[in-house]
């Protein structure tokens, strides 16, 4: 019996794939609420870490930085705001 493995770099794309319609989900709710100063967005869940990466990956190249968070009372968020010195 052979068990093939998958490489790293097919475990990252499989779950960049998976996570990437989250990821769009969360990008369109922060869109609608950006301004020049940034945003902060309500999450229905926290992210897992693929969505986050590619959150972060699209924003930072826009010139934004993400801050997600999660805490009991107010649930979970992200916070936008424009990267000092122009990002990128």
């Amino acid at each position: 019996m052979t068990i093939k493995f998958p490489t790293p770099d097919e475990l990252a794309r499989e779950l960049e794939e998976k996570a990437a319609p989250a990821a769009t989900a969360i990008l369109q709710k922060i869109h609608g609420k950006l301004t020049a100063r940034g945003a902060v967005v309500s999450l229905d869940t926290y992210p897992d870490d693929a969505t986050r990466a590619l959150v972060e990956k699209a924003l930072g190249e826009a010139g934004w930085s993400a801050a997600f968070g999660s805490d009991q009372r107010d649930g979970s968020s992200v916070r936008v705001s424009p990267m000092r010195g122009g990002g990128r």
